[in-house]
């Protein structure tokens, strides 16, 4: 799972955004305030929580990578509902984090001292909201997965394939959808890349392309390319155009 990390500042080291909530570029050495990594770095602090997620995450990924990581905080089985703070719940609800619609009401009625009615709505105008961003966060991962493309295929050809996954981007790009191992209903762009479900067999490694970059016959470091920007959210976000 990976890990919200802050540095820490001064000796003793104080965490940023937990011992300090404000600061400047000039106090961190050139170090990054923040990162997400798979382990401590010297300097910095684990913070991971479904606060600090809300709080600091979009400066370390984008909306889908935030949530993903909520998610993994709320869902960790056996499942913590009961357990987790209002806030935390307040904050689950903003992303969609939580599948049971049962316990939300139930929170909203109970705590927020809501209606059925009024509860219901919130949850319909909170879905909508995540939805909203799901989209707005997918159509900047899909723009960076045309660029990183080009590093492997001609003109030509990434427009042969482009043309060819027209449908299932506009998928993802209208609804976020990524494909059938994916949680979706569907087949997606990532079945696509990955030759699987409707696509086994038919999928990216299975045209004529000549690949530009590594060997001729390097798919798997094509797809992990794409793979790492549509699933992880790895890429440059200073450089997309919303």
């Amino acid at each position: 799972m990976a890990l919200l990390t802050a540095y820490k500042l001064g000796s003793p080291g104080q965490t940023l955004g937990v011992d300090i909530v404000s600061w400047i570029s000039a106090d961190l050495s050139g170090n990054s305030p923040f990162k997400t990594e798979d382990s401590v770095s010297a300097g910095y602090a684990d913070i991971s929580s479904i606060e600090n997620w809300d709080k600091f995450g979009d400066l370390v990924g984008d909306y889908i990578f935030v949530k993903d990581k909520i998610k993994d905080i709320v869902n960790v089985s056996p499942p913590v509902w009961g357990s987790l703070s209002n806030a935390e719940k307040d904050i689950a609800i903003e992303y969609y984090c939580h599948d049971s619609d049962s316990d939300k009401v139930t929170y909203l009625i109970t705590v927020k001292g809501m209606s059925q009615s009024e509860a219901e709505g919130f949850l319909l105008d909170s879905w909508h909201g995540h939805f909203q961003k799901l989209v707005l966060t997918s159509q900047p991962r899909w723009t960076a997965t045309i660029k990183e493309t080009l590093k492997y295929l001609t003109i030509a050809d990434a427009a042969d394939l482009f043309e060819t996954v027209e449908q299932i981007v506009y998928y993802h790009n209208t609804t976020g959808r990524l494909g059938l191992n994916y949680g979706d209903n569907g087949d997606g762009v990532m079945d696509y890349i990955e030759s699987t479900n409707g696509y086994a067999g038919t999928g990216l490694e299975y045209n004529s392309y000549n690949l530009l970059t590594g060997s001729p016959n390097d798919w798997e470091g094509f797809k992990d390319a794409l793979t790492d920007i549509l699933v992880n959210g790895n890429y440059d976000r200073s450089t997309i155009i919303y």
